[in-house]
């Protein structure tokens, strides 16, 4: 996250751990935002397309960092009253670019009801293996979400104690 944070607004992290087989982390409370997807549901609107290119512009930075969030949806983008980007919120899925595979999972795996698919073009733009076809042949030897987490990389030295 500390190489994340150096293009996209990332919060502070004060934790970070397992509590029994779920993980969790404690970060920065990002004032006078809320979760993209609970303004969508309460304006009962498309996504605004200043916050789309926003995305857009977060993709290729993280691509540019060599870095795939990999859980890029509208619920852990944090937007303000103006649909500002205010931070990207829920890294524990972040992993080296060659190995996100985040293309692949969101064309494969999500919901076609979900309206976030107008962002796929992003991924695909910055994806190693664009059709997925690494993943879904087999011969890529790495599981579907199963990567190895940069959290503990990214995150070393940093441990310590509605819309309008």
């Amino acid at each position: 996250m500390n190489l994340a944070r150096t293009k996209v607004p990332v919060p502070n992290i004060y934790s970070y751990g397992y509590s029994g087989n779920c993980a969790y982390i404690l970060m920065e409370m990002i004032k006078s935002a809320w979760p993209l997807n609970a303004c969508l549901r309460v304006n009962q609107c498309p996504i605004p397309s200043a916050v789309t290119t926003r995305i857009n512009q977060i993709v290729a930075d993280l691509a540019s960092l060599g870095l795939s969030h990999n859980d890029l949806h509208p619920r852990n983008v944090m937007v303000d009253r103006r649909w500002r980007v205010r931070s990207i919120i829920d890294w524990d899925d972040c992993a080296r670019l060659e190995v996100g595979g985040e293309y692949a999972r969101r064309v494969t795996f999500v919901d076609p009801a979900d309206r976030m698919h107008q962002w796929d073009h992003f991924f695909l733009r910055i994806a190693r293996d664009r059709t997925g076809e690494l993943l879904m042949s087999g011969t890529h030897t790495r599981r579907i979400h199963r990567h190895p987490p940069l959290n503990r990389l990214l995150l070393a030295g940093t441990r310590s104690t509605g819309c309008n």
